[in-house]
């Protein structure tokens, strides 16, 4: 059975206390169980700090929308959007970033009255529109019956 960090440094701590081992090789024992459990602490610290990390993106990924999010909310295109933005109809906030500024879009001003009957109207008329049955290419939209196959065909100039 594997033993842990610690149980491997607690071994090694044992054995420096050996009679038989000279002063130095008493020393080299010691520092490895040190550096057992410096890199056991550092993987418990980068561990906590991928947790930590993981959920500031989750939070920023949940009270922030893309562009794209609000066209497709909104029924509008990108370009609306960033004219809305622009034109103080969407509020903004702005980040740092090693590539330069980053603008994010909070959430919670579209849960709003004023904003939710637009989306709400928006998605109802994406629901109908899905039920709808496309025009097939090959399709003939005004297709000829049989009783029409007599009518005589116009010359129009």
């Amino acid at each position: 059975m594997p033993r842990t960090s610690e149980e491997l440094a607690q071994e090694i701590e044992v054995c420096t206390t050996s009679v038989s081992l000279a002063e130095d090789e008493r020393e080299a024992l010691r520092r490895a169980a040190a550096i057992i459990r410096i890199r056991r602490a550092r993987e418990s610290i980068n561990a906590r700090l991928f947790e930590v990390q993981t959920s500031t993106d989750e939070n920023i990924e949940n009270d922030y929308v893309s562009v794209d999010e609000v066209a497709d909310m909104f029924g509008i295109s990108v370009q609306g959007v960033y004219k809305w933005i622009k034109l103080g109809k969407i509020e903004v906030d702005e980040f740092e970033t090693p590539g330069g500024k980053k603008n994010q879009i909070p959430r919670a001003q579209f849960n709003v009255p004023k904003y939710q009957k637009q989306i709400e109207t928006v998605r109802r008329t994406k629901e109908a529109l899905s039920k709808v049955k496309p025009v097939e290419k090959n399709e003939d939209l005004y297709p000829v019956s049989d009783e029409d196959a007599d009518m005589e065909e116009l010359d129009v100039k």
